[in-house]
């Protein structure tokens, strides 16, 4: 290349190079601008996304009157991961927890938060249909408080997990406003993060869109069920 250039006088090569150069650096100005005046194509960062509220939420009803034909299916939830049951007691009751004793709930709205990461009988469609059942064997603690006849289950809110955040999200729960623990260790046999409990009591304020916006905060997509 050296040697070519080296055919031509020096001023008009210098000349050359400096016009070369000149253009360049138009052309890299020009790039620049034009990226600046673009909107970015980049995803938003988790931290962004959360409080941005960037999440998909999917909504559906179901009928929870047992016997009656052509029920609606629970398709609207994922198939495995987390869920939170918020259930509304109409009246103070007394349940009876093994290892926990008799307890008092008062009235007012409940939230429990369990998971669900199989397939088959042990995903979670199927282990939100038992809940929703009044007729079942007691085998966890959540049955005993699920089939008093004054627990009503309302809605129910659930993402999309490979692993078990139910921790995470039952922690995000409980930091909400107003939240105390009715009955400490319940839910929590098999708790590996030394969780009080899985159930929160909130009082007499539905706290529907709350544990919405908690789960909102740590999935981008939020599936949620209306029971009626």
């Amino acid at each position: 290349m050296w040697k070519l250039l080296g055919a031509f006088p020096s001023s008009w090569r210098w000349q050359r190079a400096s016009t070369k150069t000149a253009c360049c650096l138009a052309q890299t100005f020009r790039t620049t601008a034009f990226r600046l005046n673009q909107p970015s194509s980049k995803q938003p960062t988790s931290q962004a996304r959360r409080d941005e509220r960037f999440f998909l939420r999917t909504l559906s009803t179901y009928s929870n009157n047992e016997g009656k034909r052509g029920l609606p299916t629970l398709e609207a939830l994922p198939a495995s991961g987390n869920y939170t049951l918020i259930i509304y007691l109409e009246s103070p009751s007394r349940i009876a927890v093994p290892s926990r004793g008799g307890s008092w709930l008062r009235k007012g709205y409940y939230a429990y938060t369990g998971s669900a990461v199989g397939k088959g009988a042990v995903s979670l469609r199927q282990r939100v249909a038992r809940h929703l059942r009044k007729k079942k064997t007691k085998h966890w603690h959540i049955d005993h408080l699920l089939t008093c006849r004054k627990a009503k289950v309302t809605a129910l809110v659930a993402c999309t997990s490979v692993i078990n955040k139910e921790c995470k999200i039952n922690k995000a729960i409980q930091n909400i406003q107003g939240a105390t623990i009715p009955i400490n260790g319940f839910g929590a046999s098999d708790c590996r993060h030394d969780c009080r409990s899985h159930l929160a009591y909130f009082g007499e304020d539905d706290i529907y869109e709350a544990v919405i916006d908690a789960y909102g905060r740590l999935s981008r997509k939020v599936s949620v069920v209306r029971v009626v």
